[in-house]
């Protein structure tokens, strides 16, 4: 079974979150983000339906667009790419368990061991993370580098009720700033090394505060529509006072 999907309010404020961080693009408005961190890991280990999903996710990328400045339709994408991924896995770890209880049969104390296992979507996010970036830990491994995270758990975790809600929002943050980096990384999301790389500088940057992001693309299209302007201006003068200057 899937994850339900209660309705469009999870999308809408994921579109609110993406409008804010494209009209701030500076790093020093993120500071909020690990402000309610704790409340963010919260929601993550509560998460039963995809909107819930949406929400947690797109407030990380909200903090990674200001950070970096990646396109709002491209980090729309991903934002229910990552949310996608997550569900399906809850869902498929679920149908596993329930596979595992009729085995064990009706006798078996089964509401004592669903109970050790924790949050389903920690569980999820946790298996994800583990496969999206294996060709990153490899690549690390092979550079002799250390893994970095973009939003490290240790931030986060005297913001956060448990250990396990902390590492679960920094392993979401990963999941979704990779995504990030493949969909606008055209042809180069053909070769592993160099997304390895550029994710590894991204996250860097986001983790230690050094991170720039370029001005929107609303103010380049308004620098660009001024340049433009005046171009055509100074062209238009010089047609002007052309022929006087040649009698």
């Amino acid at each position: 079974a899937r994850l339900p999907v209660r309705s469009a309010s999870g999308r809408e404020r994921v579109r609110l979150a993406l409008s804010r961080a494209t009209s701030v693009s500076d790093l020093g408005s993120c500071a909020r983000t690990l402000g309610h961190a704790g409340a963010l890991g919260s929601e993550l280990a509560a998460a039963k339906s995809l909107d819930e999903l949406l929400v947690v996710s797109g407030e990380v990328a909200e903090w990674l667009m200001r950070a970096h400045g990646f396109q709002p339709a491209s980090a729309l994408t991903q934002i229910e790419h990552t949310a996608r991924l997550v569900g399906n896995r809850i869902s498929r770890l679920a149908a596993r368990e329930a596979a595992a209880d009729d085995e064990r049969g009706p006798d078996a104390d089964t509401g004592s061991s669903r109970g050790r296992k924790g949050s389903p979507a920690l569980a999820a996010v946790r298996a994800v993370h583990a496969e999206l970036l294996e060709n990153y830990v490899l690549w690390c491994a092979e550079l002799r580098l250390r893994p970095v995270c973009a939003l490290p758990a240790a931030a986060i975790f005297p913001l956060s009720a448990s250990a396990q809600e902390a590492e679960g929002l920094s392993q979401l943050a990963d999941m979704v700033l990779f995504l990030c980096v493949w969909g606008e990384a055209a042809n180069l999301r053909h070769a592993p090394e160099c997304l390895a790389f550029l994710f590894h500088k991204l996250a860097k940057s986001a983790a230690d505060g050094t991170a720039q992001a370029p001005p929107s693309w609303a103010e380049e299209e308004d620098e660009a529509e001024a340049q433009h302007a005046g171009a055509a201006k100074g062209l238009a003068e010089g047609a002007v006072e052309g022929p006087g200057e040649g009698e």
